[in-house]
């Protein structure tokens, strides 16, 4: 198993909450002038994004991969906790951009997807490595070099 393939599928998933994060908050900015508001909407649709890219990475890397071995093994408690996450992604998107002195909902949006889904990976690592079935077919997570 090759884990560069690993690294490039967490980087589309950072990708996809970024972007999507950041194009939440110009469609938005338009529309809502709060800074909170725009953060948790831009957290929440940068994890469901996210979601949706990690599916398609799922079906076009090849097969026999690390993120294949554990495609549909989330029970109801992750998704619960991805959902609080995305929540506090968004709010700590807004007072990030709020410390740096930057209020354009672009950059509120892309910080709020960025940190939603970063911890959304963080997240599913966690539940992976700790889950003993799944663990067993992820070597870069359980095997030291």
């Amino acid at each position: 198993m090759d884990r560069g393939f690993t690294s490039i599928y967490v980087v589309l998933v950072l990708g996809a909450g970024i972007i999507g994060g950041a194009l939440i908050g110009l469609l938005l900015g338009a529309f809502v002038t709060n800074g909170v508001t725009i953060g948790l909407a831009s957290g929440f649709i940068a994890v469901l994004l996210a979601g949706v890219v990690r599916r398609v990475a799922l079906r076009l890397l090849p097969k026999g991969l690390i993120v294949d071995a554990a495609a549909d093994k989330f029970p109801r408690v992750v998704l619960i906790n991805i959902l609080i996450v995305s929540l506090i992604g968004g709010l700590a998107g807004h007072d990030l951009s709020h410390e740096t002195g930057e209020s354009s909902p672009m950059i509120i949006g892309a910080l709020s997807g960025l940190i939603a889904t970063l911890s959304m990976v963080a997240l599913m690592v966690t539940y992976f490595s700790r889950d003993q079935e799944i663990a067993s077919l992820l070597p870069t997570l359980t095997q030291k070099d």
